[in-house]
């Protein structure tokens, strides 16, 4: 089953604190929508922050793979990789 994802564009905020960083990824409406929250323990911060704005980017991307895959020209092994990953995100 699959539902809906926050719309996009996402953006991340990162929280550092002595024992954890936290990463809060807002989206619409209006910006201040929180879509999720990311608290770890684990990592360097610069790994932590990476991980956020990946995760904020997703809509993003997955809008523009979905693009690549019905425009685009591409070996076969390529598009089913593509498709592949857009199945990942959406169900």
């Amino acid at each position: 089953m699959s539902s809906q994802h926050t719309p996009g564009p996402w953006y991340a905020q990162i929280h550092s604190a002595p024992l954890f960083t936290r990463a809060d990824i807002y989206g619409p409406p209006n910006g201040f929508r929180q879509v999720t929250e990311i608290r770890s323990s684990f990592g360097s911060d610069e790994e932590k922050a990476a991980n956020a704005r990946l995760i904020a980017a997703a809509p993003e991307l997955l809008e523009a793979l979905r693009g690549v895959v019905e425009l685009a020209t591409m070996p076969a092994d390529l598009r089913d990789a593509c498709r592949s990953a857009i199945t990942k995100a959406t169900t």
